[in-house]
């Protein structure tokens, strides 16, 4: 687990230990939801929306779109595919 306060690079941290810049990083804060990477035999993004029942699929260049403040303010975002997905 990482844990921090804001704007103190966990993202950027997450992508050294990956070894690839996956997870959205910059100078002000991003990442505005909690984010899990799990190891699996693809890359894929499995969106969850906790105390909904909402799970969805995003491609992995639309990340962005869903875990930081510009790409979803308020955290409203929902998948668009309304499908749901298995782990």
């Amino acid at each position: 687990m990482v844990a921090g306060r804001f704007n103190r690079g966990k993202s950027t941290l997450m992508n050294a230990l990956l070894g690839m810049d996956r997870l959205p990083t910059g100078i002000v804060p991003l990442t505005s939801v909690i984010t899990t990477v799990r190891y699996g035999t693809s890359e894929r993004v499995l969106l969850d929306y906790e105390g909904s029942g909402l799970r969805g699929e995003a491609s992995l260049d639309n990340l962005a779109d869903y875990v930081t403040e510009k790409g979803d303010p308020g955290n409203l975002h929902v998948p668009s595919s309304g499908r749901s997905s298995e782990s």
